[in-house]
């Protein structure tokens, strides 16, 4: 959790910019955001790890010394920022569908 928790904000804001610019689609349109959504989440998801692997490698050999490897973080960051970004969308969603 500490890993993902030092670059979580910078990809959280990539995922709340990316529904934006998209026009904030809700419901029905939502779905077919999400296509593009997780190519665009895989793609920058690569820049921060390659940003990561060439600028703090010391942090990466501290989780390697605890016998976690590099695939393990990363997949593991991946898959909470998207959870992260559906329990928001999910809360977006109900608000909009109380109104």
């Amino acid at each position: 959790m500490s890993f993902y928790f030092s670059f979580s904000v910078c990809t959280g804001m990539i995922s709340i910019f990316s529904w934006i610019v998209v026009d904030a689609p809700l419901f029905g349109d939502f779905w077919h955001f999400l296509k593009g959504y997780f190519l665009m989440k895989i793609a920058s998801d690569l820049v921060m790890w390659y940003y990561l692997r060439s600028n703090n490698p010391d942090r990466l050999f501290f989780y390697f010394n605890l016998s976690i490897s590099e695939l393990r973080l990363f997949v593991t960051a991946f898959a909470l920022d998207i959870l992260a970004f559906l329990v928001f969308m999910f809360f977006v969603h109900l608000v909009n569908f109380l109104k």
